[in-house]
């Protein structure tokens, strides 16, 4: 078990604990921030390329990468202050019992959430070579601490598997761009 492996159960496992304690309404609010954040970022990333490329001169994959995390994380603030407005309202709940194992089950699944999203973010701006659909034979033989990694993998695809399919898409798009520019250069 790797460095990254321990990290990621220390995470989930600190996150359900704390899901323990706030409860559902607080987490299911954050959680929903997540998800909103995801797929409108998704969306929004198209808008905030252009702009990005235009004020800071950089290559349309850097400008993705970063337009779909200050979407991503403006969103889920606001949703996430907007839930918190509306935890408090709701927080004396004569189901406190049932609040808080739902709070502790959202304890799980959000760090699996935004772990998978980093780690995609990640990928695509450190190791760009890396995709989910190519890698090359040379990359691949050397190991790195994310092959050597049990839970780096599985964790990764959970939001372009379940959440943001989009995200797979616009991955492959962007690595058939990169290649066509790859093979015009060498012409």
């Amino acid at each position: 078990m790797s460095w990254i492996d321990i990290s990621i159960l220390v995470i989930v496992g600190l996150s359900a604990i704390k899901g323990l304690r706030e409860g559902l309404v607080k987490q299911m609010a954050f959680f929903l921030g997540i998800y909103v954040g995801i797929f409108a970022s998704s969306y929004l990333t198209t808008f905030l390329e252009g702009k990005l490329i235009s004020l800071l001169d950089i290559s349309l994959k850097t400008a993705h990468s970063v337009g779909m995390a200050i979407s991503f994380i403006v969103i889920l603030l606001f949703v996430s202050w907007v839930g918190r407005l509306v935890g408090k309202a709701i927080s004396r709940t004569p189901l406190a019992i049932f609040n808080r194992l739902g709070g502790f089950f959202f304890g799980l699944i959000i760090p699996l959430t935004i772990l998978s999203y980093l780690f995609l973010f990640i990928d695509s701006i450190v190791f760009p070579t890396f995709s989910l659909f190519e890698r090359d034979k040379e990359e691949q033989s050397t190991i790195d601490i994310r092959q050597e990694s049990r839970f780096y993998y599985p964790v990764k695809n959970i939001v372009p598997t379940f959440i943001a399919p989009y995200l797979l898409d616009k991955e492959r798009e962007i690595i058939e761009k990169n290649n066509d520019n790859t093979i015009n250069e060498n012409k």
